[in-house]
C-alpha cells in the first residue's frame, strides 16, 4: 500500500515540476494524496511541495485579475438559455409539434481551460462538461443532435466556457382547439439535466447572470404552411 502511494507521489511530483503547466487532475491528485493519513512525513512533505508548485505554476500561466472555477467555489452554475426556437410543424390530430432550436451552456472555465484553449483553440475541450439534456416530452425518438460546438468567451474578468447544441425533434403537447382559428397555444420544451446537487446548479440565463437571454425566438420562420 505504501510502496503504491509513493509511486503515485511521485508521478505526480513529476508533473507538477514539468514544463507545461500541471491540469485540474494533477493538482486533484495531489490534495487528495496530501490528506492521506497513510503517508509517513518525509511523503507528506514531498507531497505539499509537488501541490504549491503545482498550484503557482498554474495561476502563473493566466492573467492574476482572471476569474476562473475551482473547487474551493462549489458546485459548478450552469446558465441555461434556449436560442432560435422555431416551430415548423403542428399536428392537432396528434397533439404533437415539430421544433427546430439551439441550447447554449454558460459555465466558468477552469485555469487549465484558458491554457488549453490559448494552446489549441481548433480542438479545445473543457475538463468538465455539463450533463446530458433529457427532454422528458420527446414524441417517439429523442430530439436529433444537428451540431455541437464549444468555444471560450471573454465575460468581463471571467472566462467562460460556452456549448452550442443544435436540436430537431417532436413533442407532445395537449392542444386546445375550442377556439379555433384564434386558439392560443401554449407549447412546451422541458429539458431535464441528469446532475448531481454537489456537481453542478443549472439556472436560466437573465439579465442579471451570463447572457441575458432565456429563450429567443425565431419569428420569421414560425408561419406553419398550413396557416400561411
Amino acid at each position: 500500500m505504501q510502496e503504491a502511494l509513493l509511486s503515485s507521489i511521485l508521478f505526480e511530483h513529476e508533473q507538477a515540476y514539468a514544463d507545461t503547466a500541471p491540469s485540474d487532475e494533477v493538482i486533484d491528485s495531489l490534495h487528495t494524496a496530501l490528506a492521506n493519513s497513510d503517508l509517513d512525513r518525509e511523503s507528506q512533505r514531498i507531497v505539499k511541495d509537488a501541490a504549491d508548485t503545482a498550484n503557482r505554476k498554474l495561476h502563473a500561466a493566466v492573467p492574476k485579475n482572471l476569474i476562473t472555477w475551482s473547487p474551493e467555489l462549489g458546485p459548478h452554475q450552469i446558465f441555461v438559455s434556449i436560442e432560435d426556437l422555431r416551430v415548423t410543424s403542428l399536428s392537432t390530430l396528434d397533439q404533437v409539434y415539430h421544433a427546430c432550436f439551439a441550447v447554449t451552456l454558460r459555465w466558468l472555465a477552469t485555469c487549465s481551460d484558458v491554457l488549453n484553449y490559448t494552446v489549441d483553440e481548433s480542438n479545445f475541450e473543457p475538463l468538465w462538461r455539463p450533463p446530458r439534456i433529457i427532454f422528458p416530452s420527446h414524441a417517439e425518438a429523442a430530439p436529433e443532435v444537428i451540431s455541437s460546438v464549444t468555444t471560450m468567451i471573454p465575460q468581463g474578468h471571467m472566462m467562460v466556457n460556452v456549448t452550442r447544441i443544435c436540436y430537431s425533434g417532436a413533442f407532445t403537447e395537449r392542444l386546445e382547439l375550442g377556439s379555433f382559428p384564434f386558439d392560443v397555444q401554449d407549447l412546451m420544451l422541458e429539458l431535464h439535466f441528469a446532475v448531481k446537487e454537489n456537481e453542478a446548479h443549472v439556472q436560466p440565463d437573465s439579465n442579471d447572470t451570463m447572457h441575458g437571454v432565456f429563450v429567443s425566438l425565431d419569428v420569421d420562420g414560425m408561419m406553419l404552411p398550413e396557416v400561411d
